[in-house]
């Protein structure tokens, strides 16, 4: 009876989310409060909703929390080493802790520069990612925070909507010499332009 007593005692401290073991007390505790970065990701959602915008103090539009909740679904479904069964190790899995995430992050930049895909993802996630490390640091999750001084230039966009406006006004005023034939395009005339 002794011995069934204390298998069920054991029992409710597992159900409980304890050790059913008095010296891996600590040790438990301890486990509990290091988070992957996809847990804390779900746990700074519930911190900082994607819908607040934090600048301006109002709701965003839908689009764009959805634009924000796939680019973060992205970059956490990113794989950056195995595991010795050669099971893919994805950035979510990864410690919140752990001081390589930013080597990490150096790897994903450069298969998305490489791949040339991807990059407007890598921009946004990337922002959002920074802003959940300074949310950990805050609430003393991780020591200091890795991110910190962490910078990527995104390359150059080379779609045309993209393009400034003042570039786009260059453009306008040199298709104009070249219709009308002026400047270095004087023997260039291309009547159709004009």
């Amino acid at each position: 009876h002794a011995v069934k007593k204390k298998a069920m005692e054991m029992e409710m401290k597992v159900y409980e989310g304890k050790s059913p073991f008095e010296e891996g007390k600590q040790e438990q505790v301890a486990a509990a409060t290091r988070y992957t970065i996809g847990q804390y990701n779900i746990l700074f959602r519930k911190d900082r909703p994607a819908e607040l915008s934090v600048k301006h103090r109002k709701l965003k539009r839908k689009k764009s929390v959805a634009r924000d909740n796939q680019c973060m679904r992205w970059l956490l479904a990113q794989e950056v080493e195995y595991s010795t069964r050669n099971k893919p190790i994805l950035l979510s899995d990864i410690y919140i802790d752990d001081p390589r995430i930013p080597s990490l992050l150096d790897q994903i930049i450069a298969r998305t520069v490489k791949n040339k895909s991807g990059t407007g993802n890598m921009e946004k996630s990337l922002t959002i990612i920074k802003q959940m490390f300074k949310n950990a640091r805050r609430n003393k999750i991780i020591e200091d925070n890795p991110l910190e001084d962490f910078y990527w230039t995104p390359p150059k966009s080379k779609r045309a909507k993209d393009i400034p406006v003042d570039v786009l006004n260059l453009i306008i005023i040199e298709c104009r010499k070249y219709a009308r034939g002026e400047g270095v395009y004087r023997d260039k005339r291309w009547k159709r332009i004009g």
